[in-house]
């Protein structure tokens, strides 16, 4: 039972980890380097949180984690991340993509564990 509970704290942890790195990024990267904001925002607010999302929120539902929680954390540290940072947050759309996605990640994972059960 505690070797479950750990896996399960593990991936959250992981999740929360990833997200807050990929997020912090997507806020300071375009600040940092302004003459490529453009194809920078492109790629890392609409492409790579939300694939991180859905990716971090299978493996923690295919941990044991709820699915119905798993896909929480990805498209509230998107949001809360760079506010707290740079004291804007990202666009809305970047945040409700990263929660389709994010779903879609935990459906997912939580039929692949239950497959494999």
């Amino acid at each position: 039972m505690k070797k479950i509970i750990a896996s399960r704290a593990a991936s959250i942890a992981l999740q929360l980890i990833v997200m807050a790195i990929a997020s912090a990024a997507a806020a300071l990267l375009p600040l940092l380097l302004p003459e490529l904001y453009t194809p920078l925002r492109v790629i890392l607010q609409w492409i790579m949180l939300p694939l991180l999302g859905g990716v971090t929120a299978g493996v923690a539902s295919r941990a044991g984690v709820s699915h119905y929680l798993s896909w929480l954390p990805p498209p509230l540290i998107v949001s809360a991340v760079p506010w707290l940072i740079v004291g804007y947050p990202l666009r809305p759309g970047v945040m409700l993509l990263c929660c389709l996605i994010s779903m879609i990640g935990a459906s997912t994972g939580e039929v692949l564990r239950r497959r494999a059960a």
